[in-house]
């Protein structure tokens, strides 16, 4: 049997997991195959730390949001490349 995440990872890319929430999914709408920026932010400052990348799965879903309201997922996985 396939993963659905690892199929979608091109050579020399990886896929990484991070916690989100209602606001950093932008209220789940942010959902498998949206293009997103990655921002870090701290109390005194907000710094990108990358951009143009591609949600693999949200919450363990790789099919993308549909419907009228989305789930908010608590964790998305991303495409990113080593740099």
């Amino acid at each position: 049997r396939s993963n659905p995440v690892i199929d979608r990872i091109p050579e020399g890319y990886r896929a990484m997991t991070i916690k989100v929430d209602v606001t950093s999914s932008v209220e789940g709408w942010a959902g498998s195959g949206s293009i997103v920026d990655v921002l870090l932010v701290e109390k005194d400052r907000t710094t990108v730390v990358a951009e143009r990348v591609k949600i693999l799965s949200a919450e363990r879903s790789t099919s993308p949001v549909k419907g009228a309201v989305p789930n908010v997922p608590s964790t998305i996985t991303l495409l990113v490349s080593q740099e």
